[in-house]
C-alpha cells in the first residue's frame, strides 16, 4: 500500500488519539502527571476490557452475519477457512477450547459439525451473554425446524466468563486450544495494566 492508510486504520487511529486525549484530560482533572513517562505507551483500544464490554453490548453483531446485511464480525477467518487446519489437528471427541471467543460463532460451527465438547471463554461478560443468547435462539430454531440429517452430537457450546491469563482448567485437560486474535490483543495491553 506504500504508506497509505486504509479508511479503517485511519478511523482506529483517530479513536486511539481521542482515547489518549481523554486520558490526558482525566489526569489533568485529578491532578495526576500528564507527561510521556506516565501516560500509557500504547493507544490501542483493543487492550482495554472496557472496550470489549462496550463492543459486545446488547444489539452487537454476532458471528459472520454478512448474509443479514450486517458487517462481518468474524475476526480473521471463520470455520470455512479454518476447517482444513481444525480437521488435521483435532478429532470430534476432543475437548476443544476457544480463547477470547467474543461474538464469534466458531464454537457453534464446530458443534454443528459434530465436535461434542466445545468450550469458549472470554473475559467480557457481555460477549458471553450475547453468545449464550444466540445459542438459545439457534437451539429453539433447531427444535422447531430440525435438519434432515441432524449432527451426531448435541448442538451446544459451553460459554464461560474467564480471563485467559487466569485459567481454571487443570493441566492437560484440553485436547485442542484455538486462538484467532486473543494473543494479538493481549500484546496491546497498556503498560498500566501490568498488574492484571
Amino acid at each position: 500500500r506504500g504508506g497509505t492508510m486504509s479508511r479503517l486504520d485511519a478511523f482506529v487511529l483517530r479513536l486511539a488519539e481521542k482515547r489518549m486525549a481523554m486520558e490526558r484530560e482525566k489526569r489533568l482533572l485529578h491532578g495526576d502527571p500528564v507527561d510521556d513517562e506516565t501516560l500509557p505507551h500504547t493507544s490501542s483500544l483493543y487492550g482495554s476490557k472496557a472496550y470489549w464490554d462496550e463492543r459486545f453490548e446488547e444489539g452487537c453483531t454476532v458471528g459472520a452475519s454478512s448474509e443479514r446485511g450486517e458487517v462481518n464480525n468474524e475476526w480473521y477467518a471463520g470455520y470455512d477457512e479454518l476447517e482444513p487446519i481444525i480437521e488435521r489437528f483435532t478429532r470430534r471427541n476432543h475437548r476443544v477450547l476457544i480463547l477470547g471467543c467474543g461474538t464469534s460463532t466458531l464454537g457453534q460451527e464446530l458443534a454443528v459439525r459434530g465436535f461434542s465438547r466445545v468450550e469458549a471463554v472470554d473475559y467480557s461478560e457481555n460477549a458471553i451473554l450475547r453468545m449464550r443468547e444466540e445459542q438459545e435462539r439457534r437451539l429453539m430454531n433447531y427444535a422447531r425446524n430440525p435438519p434432515v440429517r441432524p449432527p451426531p452430537h448435541p448442538f451446544k457450546v459451553d460459554y464461560r466468563i474467564m480471563d485467559v491469563t487466569k485459567m481454571t482448567y487443570p493441566d492437560r485437560s484440553v485436547d485442542c486450544v484455538i486462538d484467532k486474535a486473543t494473543l494479538d490483543t493481549m500484546k496491546q495491553l497498556d503498560d498500566d495494566d501490568d498488574d492484571d
